[in-house]
């Protein structure tokens, strides 16, 4: 069996360092799934795995005809103890069920597990009273998930504990980067654009995380852009996302987001540090590693990603 790393967001099979392409996010806590074939996949992997066990397997069965004649009578008593077990197994299999059914459901009535919340309040007292809020669903990934609204999350005002917080905020954070684009590229327009927020609380075993995430985007005409998430309900920034066509474009794209998050900074030994950072990934596919009060994540080739988030020692709630 294949042991594969999921986001517990999105369900993407990570990649090394436990990165999700998908949520481009770096994720601690992965959903761990053992098999083949996740369920949105195609069976051509598992035929293939299929195939080789049974090219595997075809290796073992040589000897001579004696010997052959003699695995053959032992195997036909092997698959007569099989079909009686398997008989005896599905007679059976029906009435546990039903039994089992009737268990999980005397349970969620006792304990209320598998009731929906019927508001933010509701959920957010879930966080603090551990009671068990979710329905879990066959593979335990997709019925643990509470939508909330923006309004919802907004009125609450707690932080949520996803994604450690800079202590910038996010609204500042935009408009002292926009400055510091516009200094460097004053030909290229465009301005960052809040989209629609992701707001959901996520039940994990015991465990629950909350993800408020409100997202401004910025795409200039040079391939140079930027993604900043905040915190829906409190408005500080979580991570920024860098992304550019050529290593000297996103060179300075990565310069003006450090240097944005952390305005103190020298330019210069920042410029020195990201040059470095670069050199460290080249002939590798990726780099990953902590770099002040950042997490950072740095992807190159045709195209250049990056991404600054706040270290969790940093982090303003802790």
């Amino acid at each position: 069996m294949k042991k594969r790393y999921l986001c517990p967001v999105c369900d993407q099979e990570l990649t090394a360092k436990s990165y999700c392409p998908e949520c481009r996010r770096i994720r601690r806590e992965p959903v761990i799934y053992e098999g083949w074939l996740l369920p949105n996949e195609s069976g051509s992997e598992g035929a293939l795995q299929q195939a080789a066990e049974e090219r595997a397997g075809s290796s073992v069965r040589t000897g001579n005809a004696s010997a052959a004649a003699g695995k053959s009578f032992k195997g036909f008593k092997i698959l007569v103890i099989l079909t009686v077990l398997c008989s005896a197994a599905a007679a059976l299999w029906e009435p546990l069920w039903e039994v089992g059914k009737e268990i999980v459901t005397d349970i969620r009535e006792e304990f209320g597990v598998g009731d929906s919340w019927d508001s933010a309040g509701e959920a957010l007292e879930a966080l603090e009273t551990e009671e068990d809020g979710a329905e879990i669903s066959g593979n335990g990934l997709e019925d643990n998930y509470t939508v909330l609204s923006e309004e919802e999350v907004r009125a609450a005002g707690e932080p949520c504990n996803g994604h450690p917080h800079y202590d910038v905020d996010g609204e500042e954070y935009i408009a002292r980067l926009s400055r510091y684009i516009g200094d460097l590229w004053p030909e290229e327009t465009g301005g960052f654009e809040w989209q629609e927020s992701y707001n959901q609380i996520y039940q994990r075993g015991l465990e629950r995380y909350s993800y408020y995430e409100r997202r401004a985007e910025c795409f200039l005409g040079n391939g140079v852009y930027y993604v900043a998430a905040c915190d829906t309900a409190t408005g500080e920034v979580m991570e920024v996302d860098i992304g550019a066509e050529t290593e000297e474009e996103f060179a300075k794209a990565f310069l003006l987001a450090a240097c944005a998050l952390e305005p103190d900074l020298d330019r210069n030994g920042v410029w020195s540090e990201t040059q470095s950072l670069l050199s460290a990934m080249e002939g590798e596919e990726y780099y990953f590693g902590d770099w002040g009060i950042h997490e950072i994540y740095l992807t190159g080739g045709t195209s250049y990603y990056g991404s600054l988030s706040c270290l969790s020692q940093y982090d303003k709630y802790q």
